[in-house]
């Protein structure tokens, strides 16, 4: 017995220092992953300075294996047809929300592929990651956190998403796909020159634009992605969003909470309301539209007060609204053709990028 217990005794002691050894290299890793990087000075050769309004990082000159932490690169990846060396799965749905016949064409990109899935958490599983060897990683601004650790593994372009035009030429300048998103950016900017001379003075039509959620309406501020596109065109914005958007004055206040004491917020000659039902994410379909959550958002007795609403000038939206993206982009377009111009925009100006 008194054998046994000097063995047991020797194996709990060698057992304490082999755990407190994993300790001890697995916080150092951490710690390594999660220290500030160091300030870019110079690039080694084979790499070049690139530099965004708020990250800099050394980027290889020939990226060839770039994996995208961020919806609007991947929305451009399916537009060029260029296959990452990764993808994150929960980064997919929300870059094709909405538009379901984007899924298909994507899963066909990367299946029977190089690419790996990441997973479906966020944020990524660090592990997949160092697996699938990226070269450049493109994030986005606002997941600063992710990019402090992923950046140990890869050098980081940190896109801003408030900034989708940016963020397009970025990702094809990193990818070697420059003219393609300078290409894009001009079919763009032509369809938003028709719809403006399709009216005498659109700024005097002020567009409103809501994300119906079940437990909360939230609306658009000027300065979010859709709200880029409106101004593009010339629309307004409604005097009290402005104001409201003034008075918050904060570097985020893209999106604003709307309480039942400000449903006024919402007033506009033409409002967008879209929904999401954020469980039912099909893999060959994309995410189901939330129209039930609208529908019963439109039998609120608060809501018919409105104006806009008594007038029937509340039209059908979609995610795409809140996405940042080249389609997303050429989606909220094709909703103002229909609904606020009452144009069909296949026969005005169609689409560069809508898929058969």
């Amino acid at each position: 017995m008194k054998k046994i217990g000097k063995f047991l005794k020797k194996a709990g002691r060698f057992l304490f220092f082999v755990v407190l050894a994993l300790v001890v290299i697995i916080g150092a890793f951490v710690l390594w992953l999660r220290a500030e990087p160091e300030e870019v000075a110079a690039c080694d050769a084979g790499f070049r300075h690139f530099e965004t309004d708020i990250h800099t990082s050394c980027v290889p000159e020939v990226a060839e294996r770039v994996l995208p932490f961020s919806p609007s690169a991947t929305q451009f990846f399916l537009a060029v047809g260029y296959q990452p060396v990764g993808h994150l799965t929960i980064v997919d749905q929300v870059a094709f929300i909405d538009q379901p016949h984007l899924v298909a064409a994507w899963n066909e990109i990367i299946e029977g592929t190089p690419a790996v899935t990441i997973g479906e958490s966020w944020p990524p599983n660090l592990e997949s990651t160092i697996a699938a060897e990226p070269d450049v990683i493109l994030s986005e601004y606002g997941l600063s956190f992710v990019s402090k650790l992923v950046e140990r593994i890869a050098p980081v372009v940190e896109l801003d998403q408030r900034d989708w035009k940016a963020s397009l030429l970025f990702t094809g300048d990193v990818i070697g796909e420059m003219k393609a998103a300078e290409e894009m950016i001009a079919d763009y900017e032509m369809r938003v020159q028709i719809l403006r001379e399709l009216f005498d003075d659109p700024s005097e039509i002020t567009i409103s634009a809501v994300n119906v959620r079940p437990d909360r309406l939230v609306l658009h501020l000027p300065g979010s992605f859709s709200s880029q596109i409106i101004e593009e065109v010339g629309f307004s914005f409604p005097d009290a969003q402005i104001q409201l958007d003034a008075e918050l004055d904060q570097p985020f206040s893209t999106y604003h909470d709307v309480s039942e004491e400000r449903i006024d917020l919402m007033e506009g000659d033409v409002i967008f309301l879209y929904g999401l039902e954020t469980a039912s994410f099909d893999e060959e379909e994309g995410f189901v539209s939330g129209d039930a959550v609208v529908d019963e958002l439109l039998t609120d007795p608060l809501i018919q007060q409105l104006d806009v609403i008594q007038r029937g000038a509340h039209y059908p939206g979609g995610n795409y609204w809140q996405r940042g993206g080249i389609y997303s982009a050429h989606a909220v377009l094709d909703d103002l053709f229909r609904h606020v111009a009452g144009v069909d925009p296949e026969e005005i100006a169609p689409n560069p990028l809508l898929l058969e």
